[in-house]
C-alpha cells in the first residue's frame, strides 16, 4: 500500500467514527508495517487524532539502526523542512481565524527574542523574505524546547540582507 493510500484509508475510518465508537486501526497498522517494509523504512511514529483527543498511537521499527533503540509514540524525528507546509497552513488557518496577523511583529508571538528577529513579520518568514541565512544545525539539542532554544540565541547577526529585500 502506497503513503497516499494510507492517508486514504485512516482518513477514511477517521470519517467513519462517530465520537461514541472507538475506531478499529488494525488495517492502517498493517498498511504502515507494510509500506515501511516496501520502502525499506527503519522506524516511524504514529498518531491519530480525533478532535481533540489521540485515538491511536504507535511506534514502529527503529530509530537507531546502529542500536537498535526503538521507536516509541514519543520519539522525536527531524524532518526539516517537511515542517515548513505544516507550519505555513497552520499559521494561515490562525490568520484566517482572525487569531493571527500575518503582518505582526513575530515579538507579538514569542517571547525572548532579539529585537531584530522579534520585528520581523510571520509574513516574511513564511515568505523566506525575512531576510535570515540559512544555518541549520543537525548536531546539538534535539529535544522539545531546542527549537525554541536555538532561534532565541538569534542576533542581528544571522541576517544577510535586510527583511523584505531578497526572497531566499
Amino acid at each position: 500500500m502506497t503513503r497516499a493510500a494510507a492517508i486514504v484509508l485512516a482518513a477514511g475510518l477517521l470519517a467513519s467514527t462517530t465520537a461514541a465508537a472507538a475506531p478499529d486501526f488494525s488495517t492502517l497498522d498493517s498498511a504502515i508495517v507494510a509500506e515501511m517494509k516496501g520502502s525499506a523504512t527503519p522506524g516511524a511514529a504514529v498518531a491519530v487524532v480525533l478532535g481533540d483527543s489521540v485515538v491511536f498511537r504507535r511506534g514502529y521499527g527503529v530509530a537507531s539502526i546502529e542500536t537498535g533503540e526503538p521507536v516509541t509514540p514519543s520519539t522525536l524525528f527531524r524532518v526539516a523542512s517537511t515542517t515548513k507546509m505544516l507550519v505555513a497552513a497552520a499559521v494561515a488557518t490562525l490568520a484566517d481565524q482572525g487569531r493571527v496577523d500575518l503582518s505582526a511583529p513575530v515579538a507579538t508571538y514569542a517571547d525572548g527574542l532579539d529585537p531584530s528577529i522579534g520585528r520581523l513579520t510571520l509574513h516574511q518568514l513564511l515568505s523566506h523574505t525575512a531576510g535570515l541565512s540559512d544555518e541549520s544545525v543537525w548536531d546539538g539539542p534535539h529535544d522539545e524546547a531546542a527549537l525554541g532554544a536555538f532561534v532565541r540565541s538569534w542576533g542581528g547577526e544571522r541576517f544577510f540582507t535586510e527583511p523584505g529585500q531578497v526572497h531566499s
